[in-house]
């Protein structure tokens, strides 16, 4: 028998199952999602100050905006009968990018953004409640799946991208590797 347990609530909309990671040692659930609009400003130590972030409303003309998009990445952890927001990492990317894929690896998380490059944001998750922004890599295209692979290596799949200034031309399906031994330095080393 399923029954509810407990309940919360983040901004934005997740890209699929891989956006969740639960983190059973602790008792946490961390979520990507990505917003129409960035979120405003909060002092992200104080818990009463994120709870107000999650419960304030976007102007719904900064929602039509889309190219102003962001995107997020929440640890929510169980209390009681409710999910209490721990930490947020909010706004990362450029305007207007959305989130492609995320993995979570080990330790580790990574996300691809897109609007015209892939950048490929790596956090920290080794301690879930307070995680950490540790490395970003731009490449051509972008990855809409990412695949662990052995000898810390990571698969994306998705497609090549032509940079044309305001946007960016697909280029048909690509294959990237990448390394992942250093996350904090992440390279791409072979694409096809």
């Amino acid at each position: 028998e399923v029954g509810l347990v407990a309940a919360g609530m983040v901004i934005g909309r997740p890209k699929d199952q891989y956006s969740f990671e639960e983190y059973a040692k602790d008792g946490s659930l961390a979520i990507a999602t990505t917003t129409h609009a960035p979120l405003p400003d909060a002092d992200e130590s104080d818990p009463n100050a994120i709870a107000d972030l999650v419960n304030q409303e976007v102007p719904w003309e900064d929602q039509l905006q889309e190219t102003r998009g962001r995107n997020h990445l929440w640890v929510v952890s169980q209390d009681g009968s409710n999910l209490k927001l721990g930490k947020v990492h909010k706004n990362f990317g450029e305007p207007g990018e959305d989130i492609r894929a995320v993995r979570f690896m080990e330790s580790y998380a990574y996300v691809v953004t897109f609007k015209k490059t892939d950048p490929l944001y790596t956090f920290d998750m080794s301690t879930p409640t307070n995680f950490r922004l540790v490395g970003e890599l731009k490449v051509p295209g972008f990855s809409m799946y990412l695949h662990p692979a052995a000898d810390l290596k990571m698969i994306g799949i998705g497609f090549d991208a032509d940079d044309q200034g305001n946007f960016a031309w697909f280029q048909g399906i690509q294959v990237s590797i990448f390394d992942v031994s250093d996350p904090a330095n992440v390279s791409r080393t072979d694409n096809i």
